[in-house]
């Protein structure tokens, strides 16, 4: 159990858990009904300042952050996959945000990014109205995935080259991996 002083975090915490290593299987948008096991590894989006939550989790017993930290191998898998949705002006998306649009419920996918133009918006998100030619990444199964892309209101749907990944949405910014540990209940 976390420590009292960082109750609010913990319970905020789970809401931005975006993936699940378990064994050999990996859960993207697990639904919060998910049980969290010993021996999991979680992929935790922060919406915050990234060096902060770090430090709050170190004083959890339950959770440590791994070490050498995350790479877009933790975001992927056989049936995991991150693709690249355009919105176009005509779209009856735009004006609308990602939670009203309830993407992770509703869709099974976690939108990891915002690119509008040249910059690119990877915390605050739920809040930010869609505007004409923004591109959302996501990460999710491909069936759920391509489900978006047969979606009235998006266009321009592709996958991403795990390099792009890197060098422009720069994921690791904002995730952390932590691993449950083994006395965890």
């Amino acid at each position: 159990r976390p420590p009292r002083s960082t109750l609010f975090p913990y319970m905020t915490l789970f809401r931005f858990v975006i993936g699940i290593h378990r064994r050999d299987h990996i859960f993207s948008v697990p639904p919060p009904t998910e049980r969290i096991m010993a021996d999991d590894y979680l992929v935790v989006e922060s919406q915050s300042d990234i060096q902060k939550l770090r430090k709050e989790l170190d004083a959890w017993s339950q959770l440590a952050v791994v070490a050498d930290g995350l790479t877009t191998a933790d975001l992927l898998s056989e049936s995991v996959e991150m693709q690249e949705v355009t919105i176009p002006p005509s779209s009856e998306l735009v004006g609308q945000n990602i939670r009203q649009l309830d993407f992770r419920r509703r869709l099974q996918a976690n939108v990891l990014a915002i690119r509008r133009g040249e910059k690119i918006q990877r915390t605050h998100l739920v809040g930010r109205p869609l505007e004409p030619g923004d591109t959302l990444l996501l990460q999710g199964t491909r069936d759920n995935l391509s489900a978006i892309c047969q979606m009235k209101g998006v266009s321009e749907c592709g996958r991403i080259a795990t390099q792009a990944l890197d060098d422009v949405y720069r994921l690791e910014d904002n995730l952390l991996v932590m691993k449950v540990e083994k006395d965890a209940h």
